[in-house]
């Protein structure tokens, strides 16, 4: 999401729609479709570690990405939102619309992944969630025009794999990085119909507990 989706969950769902898409016409190149499929395969790795990562998004702003397991469960958290997500609900925090609830207002509900609003919500504030991300490569991948460039770069540290992407029916060009060990490292493109540019710019093999909690002082709504 899971922050995610569930990992089994995520990859019976996101496959289903990506084979859809393969009904009536041909996929990419050979050498091609696999550069995109594997980097998927690496971004979907990331599903099983425990991290801290922090991007660089536009005007200033920044993003994090907690993610952790036993159980599994991922934070997005992002200028004036956060959405957490396990195997058993999903919470999402806005800016509170009525004042006497605080800053901030977080909806509890029972959800065993995180709800496509969620991730939304957080495309829409400029920090997708990797399973999003992941659904773009799977897709372009079914392509029949795509047109693939790559690059290797080092951010934070760490060798990352980039690609440029164009030449889709339906989405428009985007570029990602992902590191060796699977974690995004940056975006520029569209996702969900929203503008998203990140980089990564810090990052941690380990997480606090409380990346999992809402902010402090926000009014809790429990749902279900």
């Amino acid at each position: 999401m899971r922050p995610a989706l569930s990992r089994h969950r995520a990859r019976r769902s996101l496959s289903l729609v990506a084979a859809v898409l393969l009904i009536g016409c041909d996929a990419a190149t050979p050498d091609q479709s696999r550069l995109i499929t594997d980097l998927a395969d690496r971004l979907e790795q990331s599903e099983s570690m425990t991290y801290t990562a922090t991007y660089e998004l536009p005007d200033g702003h920044t993003g994090t990405v907690s993610r952790a397991q036993s159980p599994p469960r991922i934070a997005l958290e992002y200028p004036g939102g956060k959405v957490v997500a396990d195997n058993r609900e999903a919470t999402s925090c806005a800016p509170a619309q009525d004042p006497a609830h605080g800053a901030m207002v977080c909806t509890v509900r029972p959800e065993s992944s995180v709800p496509v609003e969620l991730l939304e919500a957080a495309s829409a504030a400029g920090l997708p969630a990797p399973a999003s991300i992941w659904f773009l490569l799977t897709g372009a991948s079914t392509e029949p025009n795509v047109a693939v460039d790559r690059r290797d770069t080092t951010l934070v540290g760490r060798h990352a794999t980039c690609v440029s992407v164009s030449g889709m029916t339906s989405t428009p060009p985007f570029e990602v990085c992902v590191t060796s060990d699977g974690v995004l490292g940056s975006f520029a493109g569209t996702v969900s119909g929203h503008p998203v540019r990140l980089t990564l710019t810090r990052f941690r093999m380990d997480v606090d507990e409380t990346a999992f909690e809402p902010p402090a002082g926000a009014t809790v709504i429990e749902e279900g």
